[in-house]
C-alpha cells in the first residue's frame, strides 16, 4: 500500500514538473517583454504617436488625444511589470519544485530497481524450491522395472517379473502383454488397457508378475525350427504423488531342433523405453 501511494505521488510530481517546465518559458518571456511594453505605452510615447497621426491622418483610424502630463495613469497600467521580490520568490519556489520532482524521480528509479531485485530473488527461490521438490519426488517415488521372464509349459504362457526399486508403493498398476512373430510387427507404443477397476499395488522390493497371452502351438513349433518370436508389452503405474509413469519391455524367444523350448529368452534392445530417461 505504501509503495503504491509513493509511486502515485511521484507520478503526480513528474506531471506537475513537466507542466511547470512548459509554462516557465511563457513567464520568462513575459518578464523580459514587460518593461518594453511599459516603455511603449508611456504617456510621452503616446504623445509622439498622436503627433505623427496628426501629421499623417489615416482614414481607417480615429485620432487619439494624449492625456495631460500630470494625469494619473490608468489603473492596471503597471500590472504586467512583475515585482522583483515576487519574481525571486517564484524562482525559488520553482527551483524547489524541480528539486522535489528530481528527488521523486530518483525515488521511483530506486523503487523500480528494488522491485526488480526482489522479483529476481523471488524467482530464484521459486526455482530452488521447485528443484528441491522434484529431487524429493525422484527420491521418494516408485520405480518399476522388469527383472526377468519365465516360461510355464503347462499353460503355454510367459510371466514377466516386475519389481519396485523406489521407496514408496506403485499404485494402480496396469499392464498389457502381447506376442509377435516378427520384429516389424511390434508397434512403437501399446494402447492403454480398457479397464474400469483400479490396478495392483506393488510395494518396494515385493515382486509382481504380468502374464502373456497363451502362445499358439504353431508359433512354438516354428521357434523350434529357427523362427523366433517376441513377447512385449507396457506397464503403467502411479506414484504416491499421483504422477503417471510407464515402462516398456520386449523379449526375443528362440528354440532349437532338439525339441527343447525355449532355449533362450533375450531382452531386446527395442520397445524398451520409459517415461523418464533416468529410469
Amino acid at each position: 500500500m505504501n509503495l503504491s501511494r509513493t509511486l502515485r505521488y511521484s507520478i503526480i510530481k513528474i506531471i506537475r514538473f513537466w507542466k511547470r517546465l512548459i509554462e516557465k518559458p511563457k513567464a520568462e518571456l513575459s518578464f523580459i517583454l514587460a518593461p518594453l511594453w511599459a516603455e511603449k505605452n508611456h504617456p510621452a510615447n503616446n504623445r509622439r504617436d498622436v503627433a505623427k497621426n496628426k501629421q499623417k491622418p489615416s482614414k481607417a483610424q480615429s485620432l487619439v488625444f494624449p492625456s495631460a502630463p500630470n494625469e494619473k495613469p490608468s489603473e492596471g497600467h503597471d500590472n504586467h511589470v512583475p515585482k522583483k521580490p515576487y519574481a525571486f520568490r517564484e524562482n525559488v519556489k520553482y527551483l524547489l519544485e524541480v528539486m522535489g520532482v528530481l528527488g521523486g524521480m530518483v525515488g521511483v528509479i530506486i523503487l523500480i530497481c528494488q522491485l526488480s531485485i526482489m522479483n529476481s530473488q523471488t524467482t530464484s527461490m521459486q526455482n530452488q524450491l521447485l528443484a528441491m521438490h522434484e529431487a524429493t519426488d525422484l527420491e521418494e517415488r516408485a520405480w518399476i522395472y522388469v527383472s526377468g521372464i519365465s516360461y510355464h509349459p503347462d499353460t503355454k504362457t510367459f510371466e514377466i517379473t516386475l519389481k519396485n526399486a523406489g521407496k514408496t508403493p506403485a499404485l494402480n498398476v496396469q499392464s498389457i502383454s502381447r506376442f509377435a512373430t516378427g520384429k516389424n510387427l511390434i508397434p512403437e507404443s501399446d494402447p492403454f488397457p480398457n479397464v474400469t477397476t483400479n490396478g495392483l499395488t506393488i510395494t518396494p522390493e515385493i515382486p509382481c508378475w504380468v502374464k502373456s497371452p497363451i502362445i499358439p502351438d504353431a508359433v512354438i513349433e516354428a521357434s523350434k525350427h529357427g523362427q523366433g518370436f517376441y513377447v512385449f508389452g507396457t506397464v503403467w503405474y502411479d506414484d504416491v504423488f499421483r504422477k503417471l509413469h510407464w515402462i516398456q519391455f520386449c523379449y526375443e524367444i528362440n528354440g532349437d531342433n532338439s525339441g527343447q523350448f525355449p532355449t533362450s529368452m533375450t531382452q531386446a534392445i527395442f520397445h524398451d523405453a520409459c517415461d523418464d530417461e533416468k529410469h
